[in-house]
């Protein structure tokens, strides 16, 4: 079931909000809400790419998000409740895996999505602030939507893995009111999280 704190980018201007969510363990997960709330992010025709300047393509065809992450790496961002592996229905259905640290009060989620490429997360083609970064030097878009309230905020890490394919990386606060962690903190942590997301794709 969709979690209200994580909002992923949507097809076609449409727009995505946040939903709540009951499922075990208080995994996360997207929705597709009315268009024009403050926490949406929405898609624009996208123009035609440009070649890609990637050190290679990685694709997506047939991952598990959820193996995506060690063991070792969802300690090192506490997440203890068990993954929840889903369809996201924001991205056709793509292969998508969604976690929770309870301890923390975050969430995260990860997407292997094979049929949209790099260019309809860029500058102009969402609503949200949009930074050039590279994730295991791949190129990649973070994607920060500004107004959301304290302990709710959220960011992705979207990185160009091949032609036509993303892997998308969503960290978000789970209601975390005392200690807020803000732009930068979820926007570094989700960098983080496809950061070690690659890193296992690459390894693996």
């Amino acid at each position: 079931m969709p979690d209200r704190r994580l909002a992923a980018t949507a097809l076609a201007a449409a727009a995505l909000s946040v939903a709540a969510a009951a499922c075990s363990g208080g995994s996360t997960g997207d929705a597709r809400p009315a268009p024009g709330t403050a926490s949406s992010e929405t898609t624009s025709a996208a123009p035609n790419p440009k070649p890609s300047d990637r050190p290679r393509e990685v694709k997506l065809d047939g991952k598990d998000p959820c193996s995506l992450l060690t063991d070792a790496q969802k300690a090192q961002f506490v997440l203890d409740r068990p993954p929840r592996s889903d369809k996201s229905s924001t991205f056709n259905d793509a292969s998508a895996c969604y976690f929770r640290s309870e301890a923390d009060e975050t969430g995260a989620a990860l997407y292997a999505i094979t049929d949209m490429g790099i260019q309809e997360f860029g500058p102009g083609q969402v609503n949200g602030e949009v930074q050039e970064i590279r994730v295991q030097g791949f190129p990649a878009y973070e994607i920060h939507t500004p107004g959301q309230p304290p302990g709710d905020d959220f960011c992705t890490v979207n990185v160009d893995v091949a032609d036509g394919q993303v892997l998308r990386a969503h960290y978000s606060e789970d209601g975390r009111k005392k200690n807020p962690l803000g732009k930068e903190e979820v926007c570094r942590r989700a960098a983080r999280l496809a950061d070690a997301a690659m890193t296992t794709l690459l390894t693996g």
